[in-house]
């Protein structure tokens, strides 16, 4: 009998031990599969911004996994620079802007108002003057249409470039484990336990969710 809870105690301490590993390898090719589409998007927009001066927008604060088809979604104005060959239909989920356990986890649940995308609205330049726009979000106070008006809302690439930041100003993240308790998204920790950053420069990394 001693031997038997011996062998027992030693299959359930592989066991945990294997678990362990498994989940720790599962998060870290995450972990590159988020990296590597949030660069994918960095280039799209480097591209973008470099013949349009300015970020495309104006954007809804949350991107939505599945393509809307609308002009508030990033994929609109991003799709000829993601290497996407058509245009992009509503209901499309698009390889190129999504990672693959996104898609896997959406497919799985069904739910279709994931919101896998934040973006950041406004930044404050280095001598702490007015907030800048970087999407098309008019900033307090401001009135007006921005559909209509979203020239006026966009700050210029060249004075972002000359007066934010860059390096240290985070303009989007991906949104795993953040407002968990919403029925449309994950559940904390079901998919990451990092976030996914993208930096003004276009570098991007990875933070531990806290």
């Amino acid at each position: 009998m001693p031997e038997v809870l011996l062998v027992l105690t030693v299959m359930v301490i592989l066991a945990v031990l294997l678990y362990a590993a498994t989940t720790v390898a599962t998060q870290n090719t995450r972990k590159v599969a988020s990296l590597a589409t949030m660069r994918n998007i960095a280039a799209a927009l480097a591209r973008y911004t470099e013949e349009n001066r300015v970020l495309p927008g104006p954007l809804h604060g949350g991107q939505n996994l599945v393509y809307s088809g609308t002009s508030y979604n990033l994929t609109t104005h991003l799709w000829p620079y993601l290497g996407i060959p058509t245009a992009p239909r509503a209901g499309d989920i698009l390889p190129q802007y999504v990672p693959s356990h996104w898609i896997a986890w959406h497919q799985n649940t069904g739910r279709e108002k994931t919101i896998l995308y934040s973006m950041t609205p406004r930044v404050k330049p280095y001598d702490g003057g007015d907030e800048m726009n970087l999407w098309g979000y008019p900033a307090s106070g401001e009135k007006g249409d921005p559909i209509r008006e979203a020239g006026r809302y966009r700050t210029p690439w060249i004075t972002l470039a000359s007066s934010a930041p860059l390096g240290t100003t985070v303009i989007m993240t991906d949104t795993a484990q953040k407002n968990a308790s919403e029925t449309d998204r994950p559940k904390r920790g079901e998919l990451q336990n990092y976030r996914t950053r993208l930096f003004l420069d276009w570098h991007a990394d990875t933070v531990p969710w806290k």
